[in-house]
């Protein structure tokens, strides 16, 4: 049943067949990752983030909120350990780009890619720039300096970096027996990672 729902979700259908893209995978990691943490297994829950990320750097929105959901409900050594794992998990994916010696090369397209790598305020993505601009995100770069010197793109990655403040600092402390808090908090990280950053398009909306 859990297989038919995700592969008949319109959401994971318009994004792999329409868009060709993979952010359900990523997603889908990232679920799994606060799921493990919050069963308590958090080198698991590492490892899971760090797979998500390399799926779609784009998760990385989330890796703070994981990171501070092992630092707050784990002893030092477990994160440290946690830590350890996913590292692991991250040199064995590159490991065939160590071998043939294009590890570096790999890094730079993933970063570039990334950020900077199609440098508009809104690719079509339905969201605060999409707004500001009238729909038009393609005409307006994002790492033209506005007023006071600061560009678009780090605006939204600071208004990022609030709402992950934000979340991390209502979920501190806070009883969550069934993980409904955590994955509110997430869905909030992620709907504000579409809403502010740049250089979106309409699939990592799936996130």
């Amino acid at each position: 049943a859990a297989c038919a729902a995700y592969s008949m979700n319109p959401g994971i259908i318009f994004d792999t067949a329409f868009w060709g893209q993979h952010d359900a995978l990523a997603a889908g990691l990232v679920a799994l990752a606060l799921a493990l943490i919050l069963r308590g297994h958090l080198e698991a829950g590492f490892v899971a983030c760090a797979l998500a990320i390399l799926s779609k750097p784009q998760a990385g929105a989330f890796a703070l909120l994981i990171l501070a959901l092992g630092l707050s409900r784990f002893p030092l050594r477990r994160v440290v350990v946690a830590s350890l794992a996913a590292a692991g998990a991250t040199t064995l994916v590159f490991l065939p780009f160590l071998m043939h010696g294009t590890f570096g090369l790999s890094v730079v397209a993933l970063f570039r890619s990334t950020v900077g790598g199609e440098p508009f305020l809104s690719c079509n993505a339905n969201n605060l720039w999409w707004l500001v601009t009238g729909g038009n995100g393609y005409a307006h770069r994002d790492d033209v300096p506005l007023p006071g010197g600061v560009t678009a793109r780090s605006l939204g990655l600071l208004a990022l970096l609030a709402s992950n403040a934000l979340v991390i600092w209502r979920l501190r402390g806070a009883q969550d027996r069934d993980g409904s808090r955590t994955f509110l908090g997430a869905s909030v990280i992620g709907m504000s990672f579409f809403m502010f950053a740049t250089e979106l398009h309409e699939n990592h909306m799936m996130a």
